[in-house]
């Protein structure tokens, strides 16, 4: 026998890794954070996954983070731009030793506004309290926010101070409708000095919205106060004029004036600071005793903290000041100045007396100003001092039947010494001016604000605060001429998403009918440039609408509103442009102690606020929409009930269609006592 020897080599492969699902399988442009789990078999610790370029779509979707779990199980997690067009993404993963899938894994990449788009958040903002706010020992503070979603489903998350949870949240997102968040445990009480608040967004994905500044302070210097009348003051119902402070920020003040005796209280909103003569009318609130006071409106209807509640007597044949002399009348002045070492408040005055003057001129004149001014010394370096300026004059001739008005107001913070300005910055102040005659008025305002003539409005509105300067022209039979155009395009809240790049906002509106009038009708247009950022190309955007409303005796207000909007990314590589038309027909009032409300809307492909984005209330393009909302007060409990339904979404995929209903019922048991039981149905 003979023995042959044949060499062999035996190579041992490990196992080529195998992707079998992703869950969830689709991807939302726009979402930050998106977390896709990978299921499959043979994957190796630190092996790497990546997105193939085939993929249509990939170009616009990043890996933020990848982990493998076990063999069968790995993790990533995805960001897609807001650009992103409806495509896919391929995933493939590489083992350490070489081994890569045979077939990635598939993403459907799909726009916010398709019915089939999975839950997510596409962006989120703080919108109270602002950048930079104090807050004093013992003071209740409430943070609220807007979320930015897509699809339906729960949302849950946390409020953090100085990183830490104090409050956890759960919230219900239906057919990609923005959702309001807001903190039912107030501001836990700190140590003074320097703080940070910020929302974070769980699930279904992790978000946090940048770090809003606080400063905890040993007292309040309060943003609003009430200037006039004095506190227990009699006026005559048709002199009546009530004013108060203004507030960084505030898009409208709500007044509320009640009844001593029977309880009944008069709401009226209003974008000034100001009612009566020279604004809205008062003549309906007859002789007697009343309590006053007065809340600021934010964004995305957040309401802030009201004034104390302060007395107001209306008696028929009483003035509500003294005659003011002639021109060349004698005048005294009472000045006001000090340092701020202590708490201190004061004003200044400049009044004339009754003389008689030149009978070829017999004008009537007066004026006052006033300045008030709260906050510490140096031994509170974080303290912020905050304070207002406020004059006002009328100067007429005897014969004629309304006085030439002239105001003016200036309202500030600032910390007065330490790192604390740095928080505070420059957006903390604004400026407001008013000049008006028998038939004529010229309101200026100027500071962090949004424009006020498109606070009504719910397909135009006008976005966030942010510094810009508006001028009013009212003219004679109730026409009024409004401008805005902002000078510092960075928004005052702290924002992430797609609005936190700057934008500049240009906008104008003609207005037929004031506020208390019961048909009104409002033609307006805006024009946006906003800054490219990692996720957002930048764009030119406009809008052009027009709303009317119409209250009827009874008290119900019917509303339509339409709107038409082009928009044009700026990326040289991306030169596209969209238009497309909005309408919504609303109508709402009371039915004895039942409030209802019904709002219908259509929004086509191609429609867009750039103002607003994702916050507007129109919600996802290329959508119908109808909502329909009951309230019933029983006794110290309300029983709400809302039901809406939404389909649509053709243009951007599958049509889909989403119906969805709430029940609740909410009251309180003394003062510190409150809850509501509900439940929530969506298909």
């Amino acid at each position: 026998r003979t023995a042959v020897e044949i060499p062999l080599r035996l190579i041992v492969r490990p196992p080529v890794p195998v992707i079998d699902r992703l869950v969830p399988n689709r991807l939302v442009a726009g979402s930050r954070g998106q977390t896709v789990q990978v299921f499959g078999r043979n994957f190796e610790a630190g092996a790497s996954i990546q997105i193939l370029p085939s993929g249509p779509g990939s170009e616009t979707v990043r890996i933020d983070s990848a982990r493998v779990i076990s063999s069968t199980l790995a993790r990533v997690t995805l960001s897609a731009s807001s650009i992103a067009v409806a495509g896919r993404v391929e995933l493939e993963l590489t083992n350490p030793t070489g081994g890569r899938t045979p077939r990635p894994g598939r993403l459907a990449l799909l726009p916010p506004g398709s019915p089939a788009a999975p839950l997510a958040v596409t962006s989120l903002a703080v919108v109270f309290p602002r950048p930079g706010a104090h807050l004093a020992e013992g003071e209740t503070l409430l943070p609220r926010g807007l979320l930015a979603v897509s699809g339906s489903g729960p949302i849950s998350g946390s409020w953090l101070l100085d990183g830490i949870p104090f409050e956890r949240f759960t919230v219900r997102a239906v057919a990609g409708q923005p959702v309001a968040v807001e903190a039912r445990t107030p501001l836990p009480l700190l140590a003074r000095g320097n703080h940070r608040l910020s929302l974070r967004v769980e699930h279904p994905q992790d978000i946090s919205s940048p770090e809003v500044p606080l400063l905890q302070t040993r007292a309040k210097a309060s943003g609003l106060r009430l200037l006039s009348p004095q506190p227990g003051a009699v006026s005559r119902p048709d002199e009546l004029e009530l004013s108060w402070s203004l507030v960084p920020g505030a898009v409208a003040y709500r007044v509320e004036i009640r009844e001593v005796g029977n309880g009944e209280t008069l709401e009226i909103e209003t974008s000034e600071s100001r009612l009566g003569p020279g604004g809205r009318s008062l003549t309906s609130l007859v002789a007697g005793p009343y309590l006053w006071r007065v809340q600021p409106l934010f964004a995305g209807d957040v309401e802030g903290t009201s004034t104390p509640w302060q007395p107001l007597v209306l008696e028929v044949g009483s003035p509500t000041s003294s005659h003011a002399g002639p021109l060349l009348g004698r005048a005294a002045l009472r000045a006001f100045l000090r340092s701020l070492q202590e708490p201190v408040s004061g004003s200044q005055e400049t009044e004339s007396h009754d003389e008689t003057g030149s009978p070829e001129n017999p004008i009537r004149w007066t004026s006052n100003l006033e300045a008030t001014a709260t906050g510490f010394d140096g031994d509170e370096p974080t303290a912020p001092a905050q304070g207002s300026l406020a004059f006002s004059g009328q100067v007429a001739r005897e014969d004629a039947e309304n006085p030439w008005q002239a105001t003016a107001e200036l309202s500030y913070q600032r910390p007065l010494e330490g790192d604390g300005e740095d928080q505070v910055g420059d957006q903390s102040w604004i400026a407001q001016g008013r000049l008006g005659g028998e038939s004529l008025g010229l309101d200026l305002q100027v500071g962090y604000s949004a424009p006020r003539f498109l606070e009504d409005l719910h397909l135009l509105d006008g976005g966030l605060a942010r510094g810009g300067g508006e001028a009013r022209l009212e003219l004679p039979a109730g026409l009024s001429v409004s401008a805005y155009a902002s000078f510092d395009p960075e928004l005052a809240a702290s924002t992430t998403g797609t609005l936190e790049e700057d934008q500049d906002l240009v906008a104008a509106a003609l207005r037929v009918g004031a506020e208390e009038d019961s048909f009104r009708l409002q033609i307006s247009g805006l024009e946006t440039t906003q800054e490219a950022g990692d996720f957002s190309p930048g764009s030119d955007g406009e809008v052009l609408g027009a709303a009317g409303s119409f209250t009827t005796a009874s008290g119900f207000t019917f509303s339509l509103e339409g709107g038409r909007s082009r928009t044009e990314l700026s990326d040289p590589f991306l030169r596209e442009e969209t238009e497309g038309n909005s309408y919504r027909l609303g109508a709402d009032g009371s039915l004895g102690s039942l409030s209802l409300g019904l709002v219908l809307r259509r929004v086509e492909a191609g429609y867009r606020n750039p103002a607003s984005l994702d916050f507007s209330e129109a919600g996802p393009a290329d959508r119908d929409s109808a909502e329909l909302t009951a309230s019933l007060p029983l006794g110290s409990l309300s029983l709400d009930l809302g039901l809406s339904q939404s389909e649509g979404g053709d243009a951007f995929g599958p049509e889909g269609r989403v119906r969805h209903g709430e029940l609740s019922l909410s009251g309180s048991a003394g003062d510190g006592f409150h809850f509501s039981l509900g439940g929530a149905l969506t298909s």
